[in-house]
């Protein structure tokens, strides 16, 4: 139906694939998407991948053979983007109208 605006993903050796399609995009070329362990909102499917109420299919996927390095980065690395993202908003409403803000990144 198209309705989902958030999801969450529990377990440490398990992501979710969710398509925009029904037939997992057998049939018609879509996006796909692919979550790790947590927990994501409206505003947290598009770096994923996915659009807001547009999955129309998913998978929950166990790995074969988790790497938990591989995990915690890419659940550290959605934490960053998010932050990132939050912090570009509050500097946005902080700064004066024409004025153009710069971020520095730290890494």
């Amino acid at each position: 139906c198209d309705d989902i605006s958030s999801l969450e993903v529990v377990g440490d050796f398990c992501k979710l694939q969710a398509f925009e399609f029904g037939d997992f995009n057998a049939e018609h070329p879509g996006w796909k998407a692919e979550f790790v362990a947590g927990k994501y909102d409206a505003t947290e499917l598009a770096p994923q991948g996915a659009k807001n109420d547009d999955i129309s299919s998913f998978k929950l996927v166990r790995l074969p053979n988790p790497d938990a390095t591989e995990l915690q980065g890419a659940r550290r690395e959605a934490r960053m983007r998010t932050a990132v993202e939050k912090a570009a908003d509050a500097v946005s409403k902080l700064t004066p109208h024409g004025a153009t803000p710069r971020l520095r990144s730290t890494q």
